[in-house]
């Protein structure tokens, strides 16, 4: 089949930003509240939840939100124009499967949204550690990060956050192929994908990538507000030294939840309303 296309698509970049935002809005951010603190703290979710609401009282579901939260809405942006130029360019050039050039591309696109996403994470994972301040707006927070670790200290957790975004997305898109093509073989090759196989097969390959759960909890411990100013490798060590592969593994329900969820706004979504601009 020829592949034709006049230029990248630059839709995609307007896309990307309002997916995150929907899916933030709506649940997104609080599972990823919920989630962040439990592999910091070690804390029941129940618990997470009734503290965080003594707090803040309603406002607690949006706890770190703003700014930083909300900022992260750009990171949808080179998640979606990446992955999507990344996977034209393999079609174009070669005869690889479609699951593998979704394990590639999805790579590609976790580690352009890694450099992204980490300053935002640390900022936003502050906001939502720091029990002893009030999580409506946690502007501060970047005053006095950089006065202390200097701009530095936004990318802190960096590395790990490479590894993780990189695996992460390079799952989710094979899974999503690997589903697609599994959904096309039982009802023919002319079969089109409905909105309910798109969303469907994201949020199988969102819930999938929770093999990079490992990364997940290191970034978080790397990150939280009362850790001390060490590398990420002795992080890991001292994670394991007190409790062991758990110390990884925090937090796995509410990101098994979350990732499908998030996968299904921005990829199955996405999607959808991309090829509905095209037409």
């Amino acid at each position: 089949m020829e592949i034709k296309r006049s230029r990248p698509p630059f839709e995609k970049i307007m896309i990307g930003p309002f997916l995150v935002l929907g899916e933030m809005t709506i649940f997104g951010h609080y599972m990823e509240s919920l989630k962040i603190t439990k592999q910091a703290t070690g804390k029941s979710y129940p618990e997470i939840a009734r503290q965080f609401w003594k707090i803040d009282g309603p406002m607690s579901f949006y706890r770190g939100f703003y700014p930083y939260g909300l900022l992260q809405m750009g990171k949808g942006v080179p998640v979606v124009f990446t992955q999507g130029e990344i996977k034209y360019r393999l079609d174009m050039n070669t005869n690889l499967s479609n699951t593998n050039k979704g394990i590639i591309s999805g790579i590609t696109a976790g580690m352009s949204e890694a450099f992204v996403s980490t300053p935002l994470q640390r900022l936003k994972t502050l906001a939502m550690t720091n029990t002893k301040l009030k999580g409506a707006n946690t502007t501060p927070i970047l005053f006095d990060l950089i006065k202390k670790e200097g701009i530095i200290g936004l990318y802190k957790g960096l590395p790990p956050m490479l590894m993780k975004r990189s695996f992460d997305w390079g799952i989710r898109f094979g899974t999503i192929s690997k589903c697609n093509q599994i959904i096309k073989n039982r009802n023919g090759p002319d079969y089109q994908l409905t909105a309910f196989d798109k969303i469907g097969t994201s949020f199988v390959g969102g819930a999938i990538s929770c093999f990079s759960m490992p990364f997940d909890s290191w970034i978080a411990n790397c990150q939280k507000h009362d850790q001390k100013n060490i590398n990420a490798i002795q992080v890991a060590k001292n994670m394991y030294h007190q409790e062991g592969i758990k110390s990884f593994t925090r937090g796995l329900v509410m990101r098994l939840f979350h990732s499908g969820w998030y996968t299904a706004w921005v990829v199955g979504l996405g999607g959808i309303i991309y090829d509905n601009i095209k037409k």
